[in-house]
């Protein structure tokens, strides 16, 4: 799906974002963060990172405790292919 990146000429660093509790009726959930290297912070990230209510509502019914997001102006490596799952590479 299409997202805008404000400041696109900023890095944005490699982010692991989980969700770590989750309160539908509130419709708050805790994050836990992870970042591979001090070149932007995590939040600040989040918040240069925009798309449409149609993917934002897709996305929060896919959620679960344990569901986790990968934020970052790496490229994609020979591990990520069709069948890859989940990928972490930290150097």
């Amino acid at each position: 799906a299409p997202i805008s990146i404000a400041n696109s000429d900023k890095p944005l660093g490699t982010h692991l974002f989980s969700v770590m509790n989750f309160d539908v009726e509130a419709d708050e959930a805790d994050w836990q963060v992870i970042s591979a290297s001090d070149e932007a912070d995590a939040r600040a990230v989040l918040d240069r990172i925009s798309f449409s209510d149609d993917l934002r509502d897709r996305l929060e019914r896919l959620l679960t405790p344990g569901s986790s997001i990968i934020i970052s102006d790496g490229g994609l490596s020979a591990e990520s292919n069709q069948y890859t799952d989940f990928v972490v590479v930290m150097n």
